[in-house]
């Protein structure tokens, strides 16, 4: 069997590890700010992905090669997919059980009613027919753990006077087991971030040192 070659890491890091790694930099960056970027409408996250997904479609035979000469890195693969899908599995359980929430549902009624009635400058006018799309974009904002929003947003005048109420609503016994799953979800994938980026990095620093192939190099060279 042909050995590798420095060529062969070069192609490596610059089409996956690079990129997977860069990746994990990203999610962990949103995890941080709390912001998990998960979207009702396709139950997913905007930036929040399966770590090949961080690669281009055409590299991933390279892929495949690598974990073929070293199966931590499809390991870490696995632990970090596995864990997005169960923070992923807990947004959309607190979703459905807000949605379906009926005190939840009178305790927005109200908001939207109180609004209307005030005949501010911020009045947001909303036909009946509408607050179930406004609410699927609060419960968001409350996954998201989104603060005050840009007057821009039209439900800002539902959002930005209500934050702490909202927000508060989640601490009622009626979301308890929800919310717990929630919150260990974000735990254990924030902790999965920091193991995936820890392993990767180990990978890529031993196959740099081996080969005397530099981490990155300037697109220009």
């Amino acid at each position: 069997m042909k050995q590798l070659s420095p060529k062969i890491i070069r192609t490596w890091f610059d089409t996956i590890f690079n990129p997977m790694i860069d990746g994990l930099n990203i999610e962990e960056q949103y995890l941080k700010e709390m912001n998990l970027t998960w979207r009702s409408f396709n139950n997913t996250f905007d930036m929040l992905k399966p770590l090949v997904n961080f690669t281009h479609p055409k590299y991933h035979a390279n892929f495949e090669q690598i974990v073929v000469f070293h199966k931590t890195v499809l390991d870490t693969v696995i632990l970090h997919d596995n864990d997005l899908k169960k923070l992923n599995d807990s947004c959309y359980i607190l979703f459905n059980r807000l949605m379906q929430s009926k005190p939840f549902d009178k305790f927005l009624s109200q908001k939207f009613e109180n609004n209307q009635n005030s005949k501010g400058v911020s009045t947001l006018i909303v036909a009946e027919s509408e607050k179930e799309h406004f609410k699927r974009y609060i419960i968001e904002y409350v996954i998201n753990n989104f603060d005050k929003l840009d007057s821009s947003y039209v439900i800002s005048p539902i959002w930005n006077p209500n934050i702490n109420e909202i927000k508060n609503f989640l601490k009622s016994d009626e979301f308890n087991l929800e919310k717990k799953q929630y919150d260990t979800s974000i735990i254990s994938f924030n902790k999965t971030l920091i193991e995936s980026k820890k392993a990767l990095n180990e990978v890529r620093n031993q196959l740099s040192l081996e080969f005397g192939e530099p981490l990155v190099i300037p697109f220009n060279e």
